[in-house]
């Protein structure tokens, strides 16, 4: 995400204000509300995840096949 968008949305609502929310935000809101620091537990597995993590570790990855061509 470049920073691109944020700019000119600033440049035409300048009395907007937008909430980043990242581990990189300047308000520590946003930082609190970060994938990252954002948990969920698990009773099945008595254990503590952050969302991030959740979200990277459902990601289903498929073979891709490589057909093969005769010229």
């Amino acid at each position: 995400f470049t920073y691109q968008y944020y700019n000119i949305y600033l440049e035409i609502n300048q009395l907007g204000k937008i909430l980043k929310i990242s581990i990189k935000s300047r308000e520590e809101l946003g930082v609190k509300l970060s994938a990252f620091n954002l948990t969920r537990y698990s009773i099945k597995k008595n254990k503590e995840y952050s969302v991030e993590c959740l979200f990277q570790g459902n990601k289903v990855f498929e073979k891709r096949r490589t057909l093969s061509r005769n010229f």
